[in-house]
């Protein structure tokens, strides 16, 4: 079985085309909407998930807070931090906190596949 995927994502076209990519590349795809669905997917299936892909903003609770909440469950969690904006503050307190790497939208299939591969389980 490949490894799981978790995209958290609120655009549309972004989560579905990623979703769409992962599974071409061989890989297990779950996608969430907001951060607190992907939160609550994160929560119930963190032992199966080998990457998550977070947007960086989106509407609800800060997603920095989103990330400390996985942390409490699964501490060595893997997270790629996914915006079009590279100069947002958060991305380094991200980092910072334990975010494995940043993915810079819009991003190309061997972008994708190379962070994932960099840095899955």
């Amino acid at each position: 079985m490949g490894k799981r995927v978790l995209i958290i994502d609120d655009d549309d076209i972004i989560r579905m085309t990623s979703e769409e990519i992962l599974h071409e590349l061989g890989y297990t795809a779950l996608s969430a909407e907001s951060g607190e669905s992907g939160l609550t997917l994160f929560n119930e299936q963190f032992k199966e998930i080998d990457l998550i892909i977070l947007d960086l903003t989106m509407p609800g609770r800060s997603v920095v807070t989103i990330f400390e909440d996985m942390l409490k469950s699964d501490p060595d969690v893997r997270v790629l931090i996914s915006s079009g904006n590279s100069y947002d503050p958060k991305i380094q307190q991200l980092l910072s906190l334990g975010a494995r790497s940043f993915l810079q939208k819009p991003y190309t299939i061997a972008d994708m596949e190379n962070k994932i591969k960099e840095n899955a389980k």
